[in-house]
């Protein structure tokens, strides 16, 4: 996934793309669990094309993190899916729902920096 982000030839891009969402696929086929094989590949697929539509999938993929962190003691990182399903959710122009899940998260995560300012540009 690294490699694509450096890479101008959007060919090239796909092909390592694929290759990470199919070997984050297997990851989570050993463990469904694995918290960074899934934020991964979530993040991953949130930057493909929108012609695509992956961005279902995507929502789905933090959905699952947000509900599987819900049953273990809380840590920094378990803020990331808040951010990136809010963003999700704008990107498809569902403002409100993107606006709900930041909020939902500032509330859990109140240090977060990112999730505060979030929600107070939702709110403007």
């Amino acid at each position: 996934m690294k490699k694509c982000a450096g890479m101008d030839d959007v060919r090239e891009q796909a092909i390592f793309a694929m290759k990470a969402d199919k070997t984050l696929e297997t990851a989570l086929k050993l463990d469904p669990s694995n918290w960074d094989a899934r934020f991964m590949k979530a993040v991953g697929m949130s930057y493909w094309p929108a012609n695509l539509n992956k961005s279902p999938e995507v929502a789905q993929e933090f959905l699952t993190l947000i509900q599987q962190q819900e049953g273990q003691p809380k840590e920094p990182q378990f803020a990331q899916p808040y951010i990136w399903l809010g963003k999700e959710y704008e990107k498809a122009g569902e403002v409100e729902n993107a606006a709900q899940i930041w909020k939902r998260g500032a509330a859990l995560f109140p240090e977060n920096k990112e999730l505060q300012n979030k929600v107070a540009s939702a709110q403007q």
